[in-house]
């Protein structure tokens, strides 16, 4: 079981359960004193809380678009700040080959079949956390289109939703269907 904690200042998220360190596994999130005195005039603060979680993890609004990531996302997609992934659509941030197609991110034929982007959209409408679920893309890393499968866990942070990426299995593609 899993029992949250403040990653700023250490409070309980929910009542302390009996036994915690036997049985839960201790996560972090924000309570909502912090996210509001935090968050809601410096965006960049998300990046540094999110450094904080020691994961690779992105900050995905309603529209899709990357409002933050850690410095773990930034390494794993070999982007060098989180400014320049800031309000650009999910997929192209994580270098999704359909981004580039008529329409861009969200608007493909592929993006309705999206396990990240229905798993983020299923968060944002009912603020329920997923964790660990199975997902890929067909990333194009400069050095060649590659099948990337992920396990990804998401969180509601409103109005936001953690995206973290938990495991990575990347594998070689000859051919990438279109």
């Amino acid at each position: 079981m899993l029992f949250s904690i403040c990653a700023w200042c250490g409070t309980a998220l929910h009542d302390e359960p009996a036994g915690i360190a036997d049985h839960y596994t201790i996560t972090h999130g924000i309570c909502e004193e912090c996210r509001l005195q935090l968050f809601m005039d410096n965006p960049k603060a998300y990046d540094q809380f999110l450094d904080s979680l020691n994961a690779p993890i992105l900050a995905v609004n309603r529209e899709g678009e990357v409002m933050g990531a850690s410095g773990e996302a930034c390494g794993f997609l070999q982007v060098d700040h989180p400014d320049r992934m800031r309000e650009l659509p999910g997929g192209e941030v994580m270098q999704c080959i359909y981004a580039d197609e008529p329409g861009g991110c969200g608007n493909t034929i592929h993006c309705k079949a999206c396990t990240i982007r229905n798993n983020v959209t299923y968060t944002l409408e009912t603020g329920n956390s997923l964790h660990e679920v199975p997902a890929f893309l067909y990333m194009d890393n400069g050095e060649g289109r590659q099948k990337t499968e992920f396990l990804i866990s998401t969180e509601l942070m409103d109005p936001f939703v953690l995206l973290r990426i938990d495991k990575v299995f990347p594998s070689l593609v000859d051919k990438v269907p279109v």
